[in-house]
């Protein structure tokens, strides 16, 4: 079954299918997931966009990537990283939004598209705590999502 067959499915049962994406995995590079889904429907295939997949993943090219899938946006996942000098090299290691590599233009640019999907902010570091304090810490990471929306 190719995409076409998948895309006149999801038509016709009224759905909508979204591609989710990893660094290291098939759709990471996002030219892989555009060149499989660029010529269906954006009403039945879409994608959860996450920026700091597509930041590690495009390094300065996630602006245009951004803009090529944004017509497929189903949802954006949020959250942030940097790179850590390490034995093996720059490695990405998660750390509170506002604080990383993800830029703030992502988000100013979102504003002014039509996307009116789901913004889910992901709170995956090693120093967000336990109890309070991550409560406290997820507290000021929506508190940074909110500025930069605004």
């Amino acid at each position: 079954m190719n995409s076409h067959h998948l895309n006149s499915m999801w038509k016709r049962e009224s759905a909508r299918n979204a591609w989710f994406f990893f660094a290291d995995f098939v759709g990471a590079p996002i030219w892989d997931v555009w060149t499989m889904i660029r010529e269906l429907d954006p009403k039945h295939i879409g994608m959860c966009f996450y920026i700091s997949h597509s930041t590690l993943e495009g390094r300065l090219s996630w602006p245009v990537q951004a803009r090529l899938m944004e017509p497929f946006y189903v949802a954006v996942y949020l959250k942030d990283f940097y790179w850590k000098k390490s034995a093996k090299g720059r490695q990405p290691l998660v750390c509170p939004f506002g604080e990383g590599s993800v830029q703030r233009s992502f988000l100013t640019n979102l504003t002014t598209t039509n996307f009116a999907g789901l913004l889910s902010q992901h709170h995956e570091y090693k120093t967000l705590g336990i109890g309070k304090e991550t409560i406290a810490n997820m507290k000021k990471d929506t508190a940074k999502l909110r500025e930069w929306i605004a």
